[in-house]
């Protein structure tokens, strides 16, 4: 489900654990989401608009991890992208909030927001496909 949602949402494949820690050598300044990884698992997701010097902020605030990774995106979308991994993988930096006696990741969407605006985008995508 995270999956069609991310990409009705944004255009945008989530990317498998694999593939992101595969990338995690690339470094470029931009706009996205970013991964830091320790010991090949990724424990903070996150989001700027100058990923590079987000991550060295965590560096510097000794965050700790060994590589990174990010997936370049529109500003508009962080929000979306950001939650949507966080969800996926839960990482243990990324801290949990409890909501409704549940315990659930901390990411800037909750998982029924994405989904409402998933519903509302393929209603949206119905109505523009459907013949006049």
């Amino acid at each position: 489900m995270l999956h069609l949602a991310a990409q009705r949402l944004t255009n945008k494949t989530l990317l498998r654990e694999s593939e992101i820690v595969a990338a995690a050598a690339k470094w470029h300044n931009c706009t996205g989401v970013y991964f830091l990884i320790k010991n090949g698992r990724i424990v903070y997701v996150g989001q700027s608009f100058s990923v590079f010097a987000r991550v060295n902020q965590h560096k510097t605030d000794r965050k700790d991890f060994d590589s990174m990774a990010y997936v370049p995106c529109d500003a508009k979308d962080l929000d979306i992208l950001e939650s949507l991994y966080i969800h996926m993988f839960q990482p243990d930096l990324n801290g949990r909030v409890n909501d409704k006696n549940k315990s659930r990741p901390q990411a800037p969407l909750t998982l029924d927001v994405i989904f409402a605006m998933d519903r509302s985008r393929k209603r949206q995508d119905k109505r523009r496909s459907a013949p006049e």
